[in-house]
C-alpha cells in the first residue's frame, strides 16, 4: 500500500512542476528611428525578461541617463545625436544581473546604432546662382570672338515696299507676293528700282538704275 501512496505522490508533483509556467530570459535594446537630422533626439528602449542595472553609454552623442533599473520590462531613454556620421548606444547589463526566476544571467552588452544624415537640398540651391553667373564672365574674356557669333539669324527676307519709277505694280504691292507686271512707254530703255527691307540688316540685290532691252 505504501508503494502505491508513493507513486501517487511523484505523479502529483510532477503534474505540479508541469503545470509552473517558465519565462526564458531575454535582454535587448532597440532605437525607435534608423536614421535622424544633427543633433535630434530621439528614443532607444532597453530591457527584457531580465532583472537588474543596466550601464548606458553613447558614442558620438549623448543620453539622458547613465544608467536604468529593468524588471522584466523595456525602460525608454533619450538620446540627442551629434552633428555627423553615426551615434551609437552600448547597454551592458551590471553585477547581479538575473533572470525572472533570480537566477544568474549574464547576455552582454547589447547596442544599435543609428546613422545621422546630411541635409544637402539647400546647398545645391545656394550653388546654382553662383555657376550662372560666372558664365557670362567667361564668355565675354573669350579671344577672338566675334560680337556677331551668337546673335540669331533672323529668317525674314520680305520687302516693306516696292516701287519702279513711281508706276503701278500689278498685282499691287503684297510683301508675300513675288512677281510684278508694269506697262512702260514702248521707248523706255531704262527704269529705277526702289526697295526697302522688313528686317533692318537684310541686303537687297537688283535695286537702282536697270537697263533695259526690248525682245525681239
Amino acid at each position: 500500500m505504501k508503494k502505491y501512496i508513493g507513486i501517487l505522490i511523484m505523479t502529483v508533483l510532477i503534474l505540479i512542476l508541469w503545470g509552473v509556467p517558465v519565462k526564458a530570459a531575454s535582454f535587448g535594446i532597440s532605437s525607435s528611428k534608423r536614421q535622424v537630422k544633427p543633433n535630434e533626439s530621439f528614443t532607444v528602449s532597453v530591457g527584457g525578461q531580465c532583472i537588474g542595472r543596466v550601464n548606458i553609454s553613447v558614442s558620438n552623442g549623448t543620453a539622458s541617463t547613465s544608467s536604468v533599473w529593468v524588471e522584466q520590462n523595456y525602460v525608454p531613454i533619450t538620446i540627442k545625436a551629434g552633428s555627423s556620421g553615426s551615434v551609437t548606444i552600448t547597454a551592458t547589463p551590471t553585477a547581479g544581473f538575473s533572470d525572472p526566476d533570480a537566477n544568474e544571467y549574464s547576455p552582454g552588452a547589447r547596442s544599435t546604432t543609428v546613422t545621422i544624415y546630411q541635409q544637402t537640398s539647400s546647398s545645391t540651391t545656394t550653388q546654382k546662382p553662383t555657376t550662372n553667373t560666372n558664365k557670362p564672365a567667361t564668355n565675354t574674356n573669350t579671344p577672338n570672338q566675334k560680337p556677331n557669333q551668337e546673335e540669331k539669324k533672323s529668317s525674314n527676307n520680305l520687302l516693306s515696299s516696292l516701287t519702279i519709277d513711281n508706276n503701278n505694280l500689278s498685282p499691287k504691292f503684297d510683301k508675300n507676293i513675288s512677281k510684278y507686271e508694269v506697262n512702260l512707254p514702248a521707248n523706255t530703255d531704262k527704269i529705277k528700282i526702289s526697295a526697302k527691307t522688313e528686317h533692318t540688316k537684310a541686303k537687297i540685290e537688283g535695286i537702282g538704275d536697270v537697263n533695259l532691252k526690248q525682245r525681239r
